[in-house]
């Protein structure tokens, strides 16, 4: 199996230069008065929004509100993940077979508009068609942009805000970092999940990623089947 971890990462920070993700430093928060319909809501109507009517050039939503509001969606069934779909989009991408990891992952967008490896490897394997798909390459960027500009991941304090755990491993493999130990651990009440790290030169690296909500859910989710 070839390793396209770092071609993809160069097309994918090219891409986060050209928007200015990089380099630009915010604090983002989610509004903790939403509640879930309007949550949800606020997913199902950017990806409608974008999917009916993105003409080129910049995607004009708040993409921490829309990963929030995709984690809202599927509350009940994060113990039911199939990974059938993540499975074949990588062995489309390992067989370098371009329209297939297309075509794979639109399935997996259909279902989760917020997921950044089916945006990136749909993103790259139009840029190796000699072809480019602007949309994917935008959400990619901003949805990573999201996640970055929450901290700096690393401390407790200043840990990457993530809501699944599949963001953690996108953030990584964006950062070209290699895990060699992840733990869950807590810090004045809210979750977090901790990595050694290595970078290809060797270089090691702790990463923090604050899970409070994903974990809550889980928690809750085991709770009330426990009840039944």
């Amino acid at each position: 199996m070839k390793n396209y971890s770092y071609k993809i990462l160069l097309v994918v920070c090219f891409t986060l230069l050209l928007s200015g993700c990089v380099s630009k430093k915010e604090k983002i928060t989610v509004n903790s008065t939403q509640n879930t319909d309007q949550a949800e809501k606020y997913y199902y109507d950017c990806v409608k929004d974008i999917k009916n009517n993105y003409k080129g050039g910049p995607i004009d939503i708040d993409f921490t509100k829309f990963r929030h509001g995709y984690f809202q969606t599927l509350q009940k069934d994060l113990l039911n993940k199939d990974n059938f779909l993540e499975k074949k989009l990588g062995d489309a991408l390992s067989n370098e077979d371009w329209e297939a990891v297309i075509k794979t992952a639109d399935k997996i967008l259909d279902q989760n508009f917020t997921r950044i490896r089916a945006h990136t490897l749909k993103s790259y394997a139009y840029h190796m068609l000699g072809k480019e798909s602007e949309l994917n390459s935008r959400m990619a960027s901003g949805l990573i942009r999201s996640i970055l500009s929450s901290g700096d991941g690393k401390t407790f304090e200043t840990a990457f805000h993530v809501f699944r755990v599949e963001e953690e491993y996108d953030i990584l493999k964006t950062l070209q970092l290699f895990p060699s130990k992840q733990a869950l651990t807590e810090n004045n009440g809210d979750m977090f999940d901790y990595f050694e790290c290595e970078n290809s030169n060797g270089q090691e690296f702790k990463i923090y990623f604050k899970i409070t909500e994903h974990f809550k859910a889980l928690q809750s989710i085991v709770e009330n089947n426990s009840r039944k």
